[in-house]
């Protein structure tokens, strides 16, 4: 499994390119905090500093890493029944999993805390309960472009709703920052309905963040409020929050990327409004600039916290099997000293051999399915895992509008494709059968559709090899890379593509040939293409010798040592 790893790691971070977002200042407090309390084994404040270390890992959009340290204290709290921290670390799942786009997971956080709140009837609990789950509702309304109007209208009316019963317990409260925020949800509601009331609730939010220094708040406020003038006619008053913004901006030190974002598309609409063409598409370029900068940047973060909690989980699983073991070598230490001692009399060594080697044997077929059930489950997270990440690979080529990014990011999901079928083969195989007879002409069929429904004639003509889990890795990777290289170079207007692959077994080797009738390497063609340093990478992974040759067509060899 260890070659798995490797290799999604290795596509991963080709695709990921520049470095993860910034730690937090507090973060590396909250890490010390946390190994302190597991060493006093408190499980209450490990719970506190692992809710600190999710609150500041997803500071820079790292939700996914911060989503990990935000369930470890969920699990803690939620054994204690409700409490106000079980309530905090519930919406601040729920936010994130909606910032996600994943609304019926933040849903049932948001539920699950409006529980936890009513149990315990704390007023603050409560109002943030009814904040979240308004604010739910809103997003829903707003992303849902495709939904029908009824299931929007309901959202909106839901939503307002709750964020009026949120606001009538902060007041009741009487703390003011609470009651700009949620005014400020509320002004988001009313932005199309009644946009004059909608800046008042914003200009009120904005004293607030005043009096609290609230310096992103304010600044992120400004901006709003610059395009709510523009809907309301009133350029004038938007151009004036647009220079005090810019001027806030200067004297902030925690800017972030999305507020500087949104400040260039707040200038661009400002232009286009006072019909400065020029202007307004030179800020709207440097914004989707930006912006695109910004989804890259998630993206990296989620797939590296996918890699780590991959690898995580793998370790714990081999710490169980390791524990298993022990325990089974300890019972077959105990048998041994029980033997021993009843040889002293014959018929009480039979009768107490008999009965103990029986529980003995039970207890050793318990503790074989419990194995076989771990490896099962180790696969199914292994195949959870790979599709996560394929569909992660989805998302970012739907937003990217480049072709060559967009194609390079489909070709990792083919590869990543690849390696789903293989394990699935692998997890349903015994070790000495491979089936690499079955493997491979299900791979070619695989890219072929892919690539679009372009007949290809396939000569496929493989050998059941011996060759070891470790080998099939980076063979199945070799192979993916030469059909894919074949679909997009060889096959296309071509009238009668053709593809050969062969693998047998030969003098102690074992040989793998794939061979295509297309025009072969054109003089000039760049030779340190991403497939082709994939390929030598695997191909010196496998102590294997490999080489090209044309024409016709042309023809790729591979020599690997043997395993009989």
């Amino acid at each position: 499994m260890r070659y798995f790893l490797l290799t999604i790691l290795f596509i991963c971070f080709s695709v990921r390119g520049l470095a993860l977002p910034p730690q937090h200042p507090k973060l590396a407090q909250a890490k010390a905090d946390f190994r302190v309390a597991s060493q006093r084994r408190d499980t209450l404040a490990m719970a506190e500093a692992a809710y600190l270390m999710g609150k500041y890992t997803r500071e820079p959009n790292d939700f996914v890493g911060g989503r990990n340290w935000f369930l470890f204290a969920l699990r803690i709290w939620e054994k204690r029944g409700p409490s106000i921290q079980l309530n905090k670390v519930l919406i601040q799942l729920s936010s994130d999993e909606s910032v996600m786009g994943n609304f019926p997971e933040a849903f049932v956080y948001a539920n699950r805390a409006l529980a936890n709140s009513r149990q315990l009837n704390h007023p603050h609990s409560l109002m943030s309960a009814y904040w979240m789950l308004g604010t739910l509702h809103l997003k829903r309304a707003q992303n849902g472009l495709d939904t029908p109007t009824v299931r929007q209208k309901t959202d909106l009316d839901s939503a307002a709703r709750y964020l009026q019963q949120a606001e009538t317990i902060a007041l009741r409260i009487g703390r003011a920052i609470d009651i700009a925020g949620i005014r400020e949800s509320q002004a988001e509601l009313l932005a199309d309905s009644d946009p004059f009331r909608a800046i008042k609730l914003r200009e009120y939010t904005l004293g607030e963040y005043k009096k609290t220094k609230q310096g992103v708040g304010i600044v992120g406020l400004h901006y709003t409020l610059s395009t709510a003038y523009l809907a309301v006619n009133n350029p004038a008053k938007a151009y004036t929050y647009l220079l005090v913004a810019d001027s806030l901006m200067r004297h902030i030190n925690d800017a972030n990327l999305k507020l500087i974002t949104d400040g260039h598309y707040a200038w661009a609409k400002w232009y286009a409004a006072t019909r400065q063409w020029p202007q307004a598409y030179q800020r709207l370029r440097t914004a989707d600039s930006l912006r695109k900068r910004q989804l890259t940047r998630e993206q990296r973060a989620v797939i590296a916290q996918l890699n780590v909690g991959y690898e995580t989980s793998r370790r714990d699983k081999l710490l169980q099997q390791r524990e298993a073991e022990l325990k089974i070598n300890k019972a077959v230490l105990t048998a041994q000293q029980n033997y021993t001692y009843g040889a002293l009399g014959f018929s009480a060594v039979a009768l107490l051999a008999g009965a103990f080697f029986y529980h003995l044997w039970q207890q050793n077929k318990r503790t074989r399915q419990q194995n076989e059930q771990l490896l099962a489950e180790q696969s199914h997270r292994t195949k959870n895992h790979l599709q996560a990440i394929s569909g992660l690979l989805s998302l970012q080529a739907s937003q990217l509008t480049d072709e060559d990014a967009k194609r390079a990011v489909e070709e990792s999901q083919i590869r990543i494709q690849a390696m789903t079928l293989l394990n699935r083969k692998l997890s349903h195989a015994p070790v000495q059968q491979q089936r690499l007879p079955e493997i491979i002409p299900e791979i070619i069929q695989m890219i072929l559709r892919s690539y679009g429904p372009q007949p290809v004639a396939v000569t496929c003509q493989v050998e059941p090899v011996p060759i070891s889990v470790e080998q099939i890795l980076p063979v199945v990777l070799i192979l993916n890379e030469l059909v894919t290289n074949a679909c997009k170079y060889a096959f296309p207007n071509h009238p009668a593509p053709e593809l050969t692959v062969r693998c047998w077994h030969e003098s102690g080797r074992i040989r793998l040939r794939v061979q295509d009738n297309g025009p072969g390497i054109r003089p000039g063609t760049a030779r340190t293409g991403f497939g082709r340093r994939l390929i030598a990478l695997q191909t010196e992974q496998l102590w294997a010798e490999a080489s090209f040759s044309q024409p016709p067509g042309l023809t790729f060899d591979l020599s690997i040592p043997g395993n009989a």
